[in-house]
C-alpha cells in the first residue's frame, strides 16, 4: 500500500472495529501528531491508560510530527482562508497542513473542512482505501 495518513475520525473507526491490532508500520498508514493528541485525549476522558495506548499507536503507525514547516504552512493557509471568510478548526488546519508538507494523502470522513485545503495541495482519499474497501489491508 502507498503511504496514506488517516484523520482522527478514521482512527476512531478502526479502533471501534477492533482493527488496530492488524496495523503495522509496513502498511504505510500514518497519523499526524495532532491526531495522536486528539485520540489520546479521548482515551483519557474515558479512563484509559493513555501512556500505553499512545505507545501502541506510535509502534503501529508512522507519526507525522508537527514541524516548523508545518506551522508556517498552516499559518499561511489560515491567513488566506480568513481573508476569504473561510475558517476551519485549528486541529483540521494543522492535520491538513501536515499532510501537505509531508506530501501524504489524507483519508477522512470529514470532507467539509478538508475540501477547503485541496487548493493548497492537500490530496483527499476515501477511508475505504484503508478500511472496509477492497483492496484493503485491514479488511
Amino acid at each position: 500500500m502507498e503511504k496514506i495518513c488517516i484523520d482522527t475520525d478514521v482512527l476512531i473507526d478502526i479502533a471501534r472495529k477492533r482493527l488496530i491490532g492488524y496495523v503495522s508500520k509496513e502498511l504505510g498508514i500514518h497519523l499526524t501528531s495532532i491526531t495522536l493528541y486528539e485520540f489520546s485525549k479521548g482515551l483519557a476522558y474515558i479512563g484509559r491508560d493513555i501512556a500505553t495506548s499512545k505507545d501502541e499507536l506510535e509502534s503501529r503507525f508512522n507519526i507525522l510530527w508537527l514541524t516548523n514547516d508545518v506551522i508556517l504552512k498552516a499559518s499561511g493557509i489560515f491567513c488566506k482562508l480568513k481573508k476569504r471568510g473561510y475558517l476551519i478548526p485549528d486541529p483540521d488546519l494543522l492535520i491538513g497542513s501536515t499532510c501537505i508538507v509531508y506530501n501524504v494523502p489524507l483519508a477522512t470522513y470529514n470532507t467539509k473542512h478538508f475540501e477547503k485545503l485541496k487548493q493548497y495541495g492537500l490530496t483527499l482519499e476515501k477511508p475505504e482505501r484503508v478500511i472496509g474497501g477492497c483492496p484493503c489491508p485491514l479488511a
